[in-house]
Parts: C-alpha cells; sequence; structure tokens
C-alpha cells in the first residue's frame, strides 16, 4: 500500500470517527500508533577534504618574487579572459605548469592569446593538441566543449566558416551540453558568414524558440529578423511551443505578448489553448474581470472546460463575490472529481475560508482534499491543517493521528519536522508518554539542528530521557564513477578560477551526473565570489550557494550534522560585519547571534540590497524608520543613503527591534512583528493570550511569518555555537579550509571579529517579503 494512500485512509478514519463522536457522544478509543522510521542519509565522506573539490590549502599571497608558477598562469589567464593578450602571453610562457593538472589549460589559454595577436597558425597548433588529447581519452569541459568553441571561433576568423560550421555542428550533435544556447548561436553566425543562410536561420531558431529566457535568445531574434523572412502562420507551430516554455516558467507578461499575435491565426484544438493562456496570463496580471470574461465560452463545451473554470471562479472570487465563487467552486469538484483542478480548487477553497476566518469550514475542506486526493501537491499543507485544527481543539488523539500519518506519507516534506514534534506534543496530551518520546527522539536524529529539534531536544533532557546517537546512514554506492577532472577543479578553485571551475562543474553534472561534492563545490564558489560583490550579485550568489550546500548535504540538519566540516557549514551560516552586529546588540541589550540569523534572512548580509517594498540594507529598514531612528540613535540628520551604510543600518535597526521586543513581551513576538507589522502580532496576542510559545508560534495566520519566525529561532543557535563556539570566523572560507570535522567544546576560544565591508549601493535587489512596515 502506497504511504499517501495509507494516509488517506488514517484521515477517513479520522474524520469519521470524529463525526461518530459527536452524534453518539462517547469516547473513540485511538488508533493504533503508526511506525516511523528515521531518515536514511548517505554516509559521509571519510576524508574531509572530499566533501567538495576544493584544495585543502590555498597559496599565500604572492609577490612578484615569491609568485608560484601556477599564480603566475592564473595572472595571466585572468589577462587573456580582460583581452590584454601580449601582457597575458608573456605571464602564461613564463609559468611552467608541466606535470600538473593546469597543463591543458595553459595550452588552451596560450592558444586564445595567440589568436587574440592574429598569430592563428600558432594557436591552431595548440588547439590541435588539446583535440589529440580528447581523442586519447582526456576528458572535461575544456576538451568537449571549451577548445572546439574556441577553435569554431578561430576558423572564422581565418575566413574559413565551413569548418567552423563543422566544428559546431559535431558539437551541437552531443546530447548534454553545458551551453547549448551559445553552440547553436555559434554555429548560426557561422552558417551566415559560409553563407548557408538556411542553415543559419535553422540554427537560430533553435536558440529562439527552445531558449526564449537565455540572453543568447535576444541575439537570436535580432538575427532572425534580419533573415528570416517565414510568415507567422509558417512559424505558428514554433511559436505556440516557444510562448508556452515562457509560460510555465511563469513569465506572465512576456508569455501573453507571445500568445496575443497567433490568437487570430490558430485554428482547433491550439485556438482554445490560446485563448485559455491568454485569459491565464491576464489573471496572473491581476486583469481578473478581463480574465473572466474572455473564458466565457470556453465554460461549458470546450475540451479544457474544467481548467477554464478553474481560472474563471478564481477571478470570481478576486472580484470579490464571494457566494459565487463557492458555489462554482463546489460544482467544479462535483463535476471533474478526479481533475487535478479540483485539488487546486479545494486547496482554494479551504485558503478562501482561512481568509475570512472560518477555519472549522476550512478544516473540513482540508479534510476533504486529503480524502480525495492523497497524493496531490497539497495533500502536505492538508495534513498540517487537518492535525493543527485538531490539536487546537483538544482532540489530540485526532491531532496525533493526522501527524502521523502526514509524517509516514511525506517523509521528505518540509512539514515533516513539525509533523513530528507536535505528534509528540498530542501523544503527551493524551498520555502516551512513551510514544511522545519516541516522536522527539526521531525529532532528533532527522533535524536536531532545526528549531523542532532544539525543542524536542530541551523536552528530552527535561525529562531525563537518552536522545540518538547519530545519523542513519545507507553504505555508500559501490562502483560510484569519480570525477574525472577533480583535480584540475580543485587547481582552478584554488587560483580563484572560478568560471572555469564551473563550467567543469556543470559539465561534470551533465557528462558523469551529480554528486554531493560537485554541488558543494558550487557552493563554495558562489560563496567565494560574493567575497567582492554589491547587491544585487552579492545577493544572489549567497543566497544561492546556501541553498546549494543545504541541498548538497542535507544531514546539516540530522543528529551529528554539527561534525559537518567547518567550512562546509560556513556557507550554510555566512556571516559579515560582526563588530557591529556584536556591539549594537550588546549595547541594546539583544542576543547578538539572534541579530545575527535576522540580518542573515533580510539581506544575507548584503549591504546595500533594497527590496520591492522599498526596504534597505542589512537589516531591510524603510526610509520612514530610518527617519524616526536617527536621532535617537545619534546619527544626526538623516538621509537614505544611511540605510546602506552598514554600522548606520545596524544601529538604528537594532534600536528598532529593541523597542518592539519590549513592547510585544519578546524576541518571538518581535520577529513576527518584523515580518508581519505591529498590529497584526498585537492581535494575535490578545486573540490567544497565555498560550505556551511554540504553539504561538505554529498558531500564527501567516504561513511565511510563522515560518521566518521558525527559521531565525532555530539559525540562531546555530550561529551561537559556530561562530561563539570558536569553530568559525566572519568571512571568506579561505580561512576555514575543510581540514578537520570537530564538535565545538564548550572550553572554544571566542569567535575572532573580521573587518567590516561597506559595501556602497551600486543596484537594487527585490525581495519576496511583501512587508512594509519597518
Amino acid at each position: 500500500m502506497r504511504p499517501a494512500f495509507a494516509a488517506a485512509l488514517v484521515l477517513f478514519a479520522i474524520v469519521a470517527l470524529d463525526v461518530r463522536a459527536q452524534e453518539a457522544e462517547i469516547t473513540v478509543p485511538p488508533a493504533p500508533p503508526v511506525t516511523l522510521l528515521p531518515t536514511a542519509h548517505p554516509a559521509l565522506p571519510a576524508r574531509p577534504s572530499d566533501f567538495w573539490f576544493v584544495p585543502s590549502e590555498f597559496p599565500p599571497a604572492s609577490t612578484a618574487r615569491s609568485e608560484l608558477p601556477t599564480q603566475k598562469f592564473a595572472r595571466g589567464a585572468k589577462l587573456v579572459d580582460s583581452g590584454d593578450f601580449a601582457a597575458g602571453l608573456a605571464l602564461i610562457d613564463a609559468a611552467d605548469v608541466s606535470g600538473t593538472p593546469l597543463m591543458a589549460y595553459s595550452r588552451y589559454y596560450r592558444a586564445k592569446a595567440l589568436a587574440g595577436l592574429n598569430r592563428f597558425s600558432d594557436a591552431l597548433a595548440r588547439l590541435d593538441s588539446l583535440e589529440a588529447e580528447r581523442q586519447a581519452g582526456w576528458a572535461g569541459y575544456l576538451f568537449a566543449e571549451g577548445a572546439p568553441m574556441h577553435r569554431a571561433e578561430l576558423e572564422v576568423a581565418r575566413q574559413d566558416a565551413k569548418e567552423a560550421v563543422h566544428i559546431l555542428e559535431d558539437l551541437a550533435s552531443k546530447p548534454s551540453l553545458t551551453t547549448p544556447e551559445e553552440v547553436w548561436l555559434r554555429l548560426g553566425r557561422a552558417a551566415e558568414a559560409d553563407g548557408n543562410r538556411d542553415k543559419a536561420i535553422d540554427a537560430y531558431r533553435k536558440v529562439y524558440y527552445e531558449y526564449p529566457l537565455s540572453l543568447q535568445a535576444l541575439d537570436a531574434q535580432s538575427l532572425l529578423a534580419r533573415l528570416d523572412n517565414a510568415s507567422l502562420a509558417d512559424r505558428f507551430t514554433l511559436e505556440l511551443a516557444r510562448a508556452e516554455r515562457i509560460f510555465t516558467a511563469r513569465r506572465w507578461a512576456q508569455a501573453r505578448a507571445g500568445f496575443e499575435p497567433l490568437a487570430g491565426i490558430a485554428t482547433g484544438d491550439d485556438k482554445e489553448l490560446v485563448a485559455l493562456r491568454l485569459a491565464e496570463c491576464d489573471y496572473y496580471l491581476d486583469r481578473f474581470r478581463a480574465s473572466r470574461d474572455a473564458l466565457q465560452p470556453y465554460l461549458k463545451g470546450a475540451s479544457r472546460k474544467a481548467e477554464a473554470r478553474f481560472f474563471s471562479l478564481t477571478a470570481t472570487r478576486a472580484l470579490g463575490d464571494n457566494d459565487t465563487y463557492v458555489a462554482e467552486a463546489r460544482a467544479l469538484v462535483e463535476e471533474f472529481p478526479h481533475s487535478t483542478w479540483a485539488a487546486e480548487t479545494l486547496n482554494n477553497l479551504a485558503s478562501h475560508y482561512v481568509i475570512l476566518d472560518d477555519d472549522a469550514t476550512a478544516d473540513d475542506v482540508f479534510k476533504e482534499l486529503w480524502r480525495r486526493f492523497p497524493d496531490s501537491r497539497y495533500s502536505e499543507r492538508a495534513a498540517w491543517k487537518v492535525g493543527w485544527w485538531a490539536y487546537k481543539n483538544g482532540r489530540f488523539a485526532d491531532a496525533a493521528q493526522a501527524f502521523d500519518a502526514g509524517a509516514a506519507a511525506f517523509p521528505r516534506a518540509d512539514t515533516r519536522p513539525a509533523w513530528l514534534y507536535w505528534s509528540g506534543r498530542a501523544h503527551d496530551q493524551t498520555g502516551e508518554t512513551a510514544i511522545a518520546n519516541e516522536r522527539y527522539r526521531l525529532e532528533l536524529a532527522d533535524y536536531e539542528n532545526s528549531y523542532y529539534g532544539r525543542l524536542a531536544a530541551k523536552l528530552l533532557a527535561s525529562r531525563g530521557e537518552p536522545a540518538v546517537e547519530g545519523t542513519v546512514t545507507i553504505p555508500p554506492v559501490l562502483g560510484a564513477v569519480p570525477v574525472p577532472t577533480a583535480d584540475v577543479v580543485r587547481q582552478l578553485v584554488g587560483l580563484e578560477m572560478y568560471d572555469a571551475a564551473l563550467k567543469e562543474l556543470q559539465y561534470a553534472q551533465r557528462e558523469w551526473g551529480d554528486t554531493p561534492a560537485i554541488e558543494a563545490t558550487i557552493a563554495f564558489i558562489r560563496h567565494e565570489q560574493a567575497q567582492h560583490e554589491t547587491a544585487p550579485d552579492r545577493f544572489d550568489h549567497l543566497r544561492g550557494a546556501i541553498n546549494t550546500m543545504k541541498r548538497a548535504y542535507p544531514q546539516y540538519l540530522a543528529a551529528g550534522g554539527e561534525d559537518l566540516p567547518p567550512a562546509v557549514l560556513e556557507v550554510i551560516y555566512p556571516l559579515d560585519y560582526w563588530p557591529f552586529i556584536d556591539k549594537y546588540a550588546k549595547a541594546n541589550d539583544l542576543d547578538p547571534y539572534l541579530m545575527a540569523a535576522l540580518i542573515a534572512q533580510e539581506s544575507t548580509f548584503t549591504a546595500d540590497v533594497r527590496s520591492g517594498a522599498n526596504a534597505y540594507g542589512l537589516m531591510q529598514l524603510l526610509p520612514a524608520t530610518g527617519r524616526s531612528y536617527a536621532g535617537k540613535v545619534g546619527l544626526g540628520r538623516f538621509t537614505t543613503s544611511m540605510l546602506t551604510m552598514p554600522e548606520a543600518n545596524i544601529r538604528m535597526g537594532m534600536r528598532y527591534f529593541k523597542e518592539l521586543s519590549d513592547r510585544l513581551g519578546g524576541a518571538p513576538f518581535a520577529l513576527a512583528s518584523y515580518n508581519a507589522g505591529p498590529n497584526k502580532i498585537v492581535q494575535w496576542i490578545n486573540e490567544r493570550p497565555g498560550i505556551p510559545q511554540d504553539e504561538f508560534i505554529d498558531d500564527i495566520p501567516f504561513p511565511e511569518t510563522q515560518n521566518y519566525v521558525k527559521r531565525i529561532l532555530g539559525t540562531a543557535e546555530d550561529y551561537r555555537r559556530l561562530y561563539g563556539g570558536g569553530l568559525l570566523e566572519p568571512g571568506s572560507l579561505k580561512k576555514a579550509p575543510p581540514l578537520t570535522r570537530v564538535r565545538v567544546q564548550p572550553t572554544a576560544k571566542p569567535v575572532r571579529k573580521a573587518p567590516a565591508r561597506n559595501a556602497s549601493a551600486k543596484k537594487s535587489k527585490p525581495r519576496t517579503s511583501t512587508n512594509k512596515t519597518r
């Protein structure tokens, strides 16, 4: 029996028993407990250096006299990339890297420099040697893609475009290219240079229609406008597929622009599809009335009438006609009981009742959703909502069954830590202490280093109960394919040749399959690139590094995750501007590690980031807040530029947070207010006075705010352990190479403080939060 189906049966039993109990006014005995097991993770590498392709030691800073040959080569390669071919070639020629993994890269950069100096024959000789090595079995991006693309470029420069076409056609035929859109664009240019207009058009079409969101598509569009005179009718199938790709990518305005010209020439089923897509784009662009009106012809006889009715009724809700919306939603579910649009409708209908504060009716809808669609992408949410409503209303046996069923059905769900913890709390309430302790121990096994894991640890410790010994692991895969380019990647990373290293890693993912070590190395590179950037690049690279490292080693959350190499953990928990954070947190009697976690969540330590809600800087303050607090903290007359100054932003932000905390009764309430606004949090406190803090947090009506508070409270403890325990210091990972895995000891030295950086404003970066209160 599938876990999700079994969970649906459990839920059905919960619903049925609840109804019978109310009707007969009898006590329903609890169902047998669900057996839940810890997650089995792959065994971690035995050696810290195997966690990623990063050198154990980095070359020391060099002078002209002390420069290593590899450093001299890297300096030359960077000059070549910047267009200074003569100076770069001189350095590369003087750098003896024979016998190292960089030999091939040395030949490649020699060829680039020579070509830049119009010494084509010499450049070709170097590229020929790389091709011979490829045929002899050498592998990697450089051999498979980099050198052939440069060879083709060189052939065009030598007026032999036909040879360039031959090279690029061979390259384009490979199934897994790192940048196929670039290969096809170059093929089109080479074909055009060769006078082969049709082949050029085909190549440009490949880029424009199949990679519509790429930068190369913009070039292809302008080139096609000059060459391609085919009518829209002739290109209809291509244009429709392109618009669908853009629609799938949720680029609504761009997708609408793609569909609109097709409406007048589409026929048959395509005509219906185009009309629906235009209406759906209108809905997503908040043109609700136009969307609903356009959908009217497709509500009854269309082949996609369930889809059309879903968007029509959803637009009706957006227009404020709630009674019609509910009636139409119910009709859709009854007429299309097995359609995915029915699942979508039930999820939205439940949300509708949540917004109206009709939680009892919402609970009925969530139960129906879970019962009808146990495998839908909304079933996880339904399991949580059903269990939480039961818990809030004192039906602890039902709550435990719902949480257990969810944890069993969706073992990889983001909600699983909450299910396990509240299952334990519910079992405690029914007197099943042994089962409750099992749930808490399972919480620790899978999520010890999380918000819920730490709550569970405190409960077990208060009872004198043993915790868990470590993560459950599965043996490493025998015969796993090693990454042949690991050594050259280590060299490139050590020399900060990050673009070349990333191309090798992306090629390895496609050619030999992804591995934790590959993802971890990509995360390392993104983290290091961010150290020299400002918004939006710094923000994007740090956030990307965090998420990539979490995917590489999800064990960071589990029992024993704290024993990962410190530098691996630093990618997940970066820290900057610590002297300011520490100073002004203590000045305001705040926990500096909580403040570090808050800044990590708000701006990822990007001082010049600006949100779509016009909030600035490390603590994402609005100009109005800055005007209110600049004088209070002694900064004098306020200017908006102060908000992108790290120290000024932190001074104002921490005073603001301190006042929130004092007014609302503690840091967790201040965090909720920081995300959702002070008026909302006061309302929530007044509605449920005196309830335990953990229950209050999970009862926050806004999922974004709920997760925000839990994430920061949990991350604060990670910052305390890593930086307060002396394992890490803020800044570049080169200060903490992955030499050892060490558990923090109580006697660890305090963290050393790195000088703060002052990132000047450059660009703006929107954030997803809609908060406009700070």
